[in-house]
């Protein structure tokens, strides 16, 4: 027959974890979420550009459909503010919802050296995003293409 002494430390032990499992544990948690926070940033880069990349097609066709119908480009708007003439195209669009991260869209008609662009004004520079935004829509280079930062915003040209 057992001894009472064993029975108790056995009971003791198979209670709960002791100290030094609980902290291996963490120590395993922190890792995997070191390795994933990489991870999860990318993608959250890419997120944003994506969705940059698609408002600017967007916009870009509302555009080019006014022009099509008009036969003329729309005169020049200041931020979110356009001629009605083109508001109809924009509707139920992202042009007036706020910008993540703040700033604003912008349509530029003879400005920056070309006939019509739409641009994009942001409270803050975020080159990592428009280099990937432009990895989507041209050449990759934010100097040449049909979409490029000029002075303090991003455009993409249509004509």
């Amino acid at each position: 027959m057992p001894t009472t002494n064993t029975t108790k430390i056995l009971s003791r032990r198979s209670r709960g974890f002791t100290l030094v499992e609980i902290m291996i544990v963490v120590v395993i948690i922190g890792l995997l979420a070191a390795m994933a926070l990489p991870a999860f940033q990318k993608a959250r880069l890419n997120s944003n550009a994506s969705r940059f990349a698609n408002d600017f097609r967007v916009f870009a066709g509302a555009f080019e459909t006014h022009v099509l119908e008009s036969g003329q480009w729309a005169p020049d708007g200041m931020g979110n503010s356009l001629p009605a003439t083109v508001l109809e195209y924009l509707e139920g669009s992202a042009w007036f919802q706020p910008v993540p991260g703040g700033g604003y869209w912008d349509w530029e008609l003879n400005r920056f050296g070309h006939k019509a662009s739409v641009g994009l004004a942001l409270d803050e520079d975020r080159p990592d995003i428009m280099q990937k935004v432009d990895d989507i829509l041209d050449d990759g280079n934010l100097a040449t293409g049909s979409f490029r930062k000029a002075s303090d915003r991003y455009i993409y040209i249509l004509e």
